[in-house]
């Protein structure tokens, strides 16, 4: 299957280490890598999540 990929990767997660986020993107042909500063949930959630990942990921899909 060939498809764009984004990983979005949380510097504060407790549950996804940075370096597995890391090593899926390393395995994926091509993918993109999104580092964002917040934690796993908060990196959807919190106040600073529109402009550190929504509006990136929004970016990142209209390019397709």
């Amino acid at each position: 299957i060939a498809a764009r990929a984004l990983v979005a990767v949380s510097e504060a997660d407790r549950l996804v280490p940075v370096a597995s986020a890391q090593a899926l993107a390393a395995q994926i042909t091509g993918a993109e890598l999104l580092t964002v500063r917040q934690g796993h949930i908060g990196m959807m959630t919190s106040r600073s999540a529109p402009q550190d990942l929504w509006r990136k990921l929004a970016d990142w899909l209209h390019k397709a």
